[in-house]
C-alpha cells in the first residue's frame, strides 16, 4: 500500500492514466467500427468518427508537459471530447426507440442510459472486488482522486473495461430485446423493473463468462479482469518512485 500511495502521486501515474484512457478510446474505435455489421449504410459517417478518435490518441501521445495538473486536465478533456463524440455515434446508429438526448448516469432519462448505468453497476463491483483481492486499496486513486470516500481506483480501473458493459447494452437495443415494459418511469426518470432486470443481467454475466484470448491468455472476460488487477499489484510492489 505504501507504494501504491507513491506511485499515485508520481510521473510514472500520469504515463498509466494516459495508457488507460488510449485503451478506452481504443476501445470505442473497436465498438464503434462493429456498428457496421448491424447498418453498413452508415459507414462513412462511422468512419469519419473513427478518424477523430484517433486523432484525440495523436494529441494524447503528445501531452508532455511536466505540470501534473495541467496534464491531467488535458487529458480530462480529450477523454470527454471522446465520449461525447463516441456516444453521439452510437445514439445515430441506434434503433428510434432507444435514441438518448444525451449521456445521463444517476438518474437516467431514457432505456439506453438506464441499461448502462446498471451494467456499469455490475462492472464496478467486478472490478472492485479484483482490486481487493489483488491487494490494492480501491480507494487511492490516481485520475480520479478527489471524491471523498469512495472506491476511486474502480474509476480509474473500469476505463479499460468499459467497453464490455457498452457492447452488452447496444446488441440488446440493436436485436430490439429491450422494452418500455422492463422500466418503470417516474417523472422521466427510468429504471429497470425486474423483468428488465433479470434479461439484462442475464445478458451480461453470459457475456462476462464467455472464454476471449488477450495477450495470449485465454480466459473469461471476469477472470481477465483479475488478472489484470494481479498484474498490476505485481507492478506496484516493485515499483521504486
Amino acid at each position: 500500500r505504501k507504494n501504491q500511495a507513491a506511485f499515485s502521486t508520481s510521473t510514472a501515474a500520469i504515463v498509466w492514466i494516459k495508457s488507460l484512457i488510449k485503451q478506452k478510446i481504443e476501445n470505442q474505435q473497436i465498438l464503434i467500427i462493429s456498428l457496421q455489421k448491424y447498418d453498413y449504410s452508415n459507414k462513412q459517417h462511422i468512419e469519419i468518427s473513427y478518424k477523430k478518435l484517433q486523432k484525440s490518441i495523436e494529441k494524447l501521445n503528445n501531452i508532455k508537459e511536466e505540470n501534473t495538473t495541467l496534464i491531467t486536465d488535458k487529458i480530462r478533456g480529450i477523454e470527454g471530447a471522446c465520449s461525447k463524440l463516441y456516444f453521439e455515434v452510437l445514439n445515430n446508429n441506434l434503433p428510434d426507440m432507444y435514441k438518448f438526448k444525451k449521456r445521463s448516469q444517476h438518474p437516467a432519462f431514457d432505456m439506453f442510459n438506464a441499461m448502462l448505468n446498471y451494467c456499469y453497476g455490475i462492472l464496478y463491483i467486478h472490478v472492485e472486488r479484483a482490486l481487493i483481492v489483488a491487494g490494492i486499496d480501491p480507494y487511492l486513486g490516481v485520475f480520479h482522486r478527489d471524491t471523498y470516500n469512495r472506491p476511486v481506483l474502480v474509476y480509474d480501473v473500469i476505463e479499460i473495461f468499459r467497453v464490455w458493459a457498452d457492447f452488452v447494452v447496444v446488441d440488446l437495443c440493436m436485436q430490439k430485446v429491450m422494452f418500455p415494459d422492463f422500466f418503470d418511469v417516474n417523472n422521466n426518470v427510468w429504471l429497470l423493473n425486474e423483468n428488465g432486470k433479470r434479461i439484462l443481467v442475464n445478458s451480461f454475466n453470459n457475456y462476462m463468462d464467455e472464454i476471449i484470448t488477450i495477450k495470449g491468455n485465454s480466459r473469461s472476460r471476469t477472470v481477465h479482469v483479475e488478472l489484470w488487477a494481479k498484474s498490476f499489484a505485481q507492478e506496484l510492489k516493485v515499483f521504486i518512485e
